[in-house]
């Protein structure tokens, strides 16, 4: 587990596309044996994020979410929606990813917002995290 997040540290550095695929590789493989290590989660977010594989960023800020508190919670799901709508062009993708959001978070109106917009295909607005 330590090898795979220095791993993962060098990898989000690096512009060696075969460090990059070893240490999410390496990543991966722990992630199996527990899904629940936000420091394997956290690991790959960063090597994704490195890498511009912004779906795939989106994906792991979902398990984040689902996994954690409800303040980082919100936070991840947040990034995530807004990932999906700025950086991947998914608005499909980011109206589910708002809807999970919204079964987490059932009393933020900002997300009730954000799934109207993306229903009715006009602008986005913004989601923010509170303070």
């Amino acid at each position: 587990m330590q090898a795979a997040r220095q791993l993962a540290e060098l990898a989000a550095e690096s512009d060696d596309s075969d460090l990059v695929d070893q240490a999410l590789a390496a990543l991966e493989a722990n992630l199996v044996a527990d899904s629940y290590d936000d420091r394997i989660l956290e690991g790959m977010e960063r090597v994704l994020r490195a890498k511009g594989d912004w779906r795939a960023v989106a994906d792991v800020l979902g398990q984040r979410a689902a996994n954690s508190e409800q303040v980082a919670s919100l936070s991840w799901d947040l990034e995530r929606i807004d990932l999906l709508i700025s950086a991947v062009g998914d608005r499909g993708a980011a109206l589910a990813a708002a809807r999970a959001a919204q079964t987490r978070h059932p009393d933020d109106s900002g997300l009730a917002e954000v799934i109207e917009d993306l229903e009715r295909e006009g602008p986005v607005r913004t989601p923010v995290a509170p303070g």
